[in-house]
């Protein structure tokens, strides 16, 4: 463990006295449901509308993929 790490559970343990194991394992359960395909990771963009109220975006990047099937 790093000195600023054993700093931080010092200071930590006090503060969370009982969550502090269960706020680390949160993490370690979402990688391992991700790593298993349990759970996934969903992006959306967000484009600001031209005054005309178009995306002025194309629906696909240059040579990207459409549906979600990468090539």
């Amino acid at each position: 463990m790093t000195r600023v790490a054993g700093r931080l559970a010092v200071l930590l343990a006090d503060r969370f006295a009982g969550s502090l194991p269960v706020r680390r394992l949160y993490p370690a359960g979402s990688g391992l449901a991700f790593t298993e395909r349990r759970m996934g990771v969903d992006q959306i963009l967000a484009v600001r509308p031209t005054p005309a109220g178009e995306a002025a975006m194309p629906p696909t990047p240059e040579g990207g993929s459409a549906g979600g099937v990468r090539r």
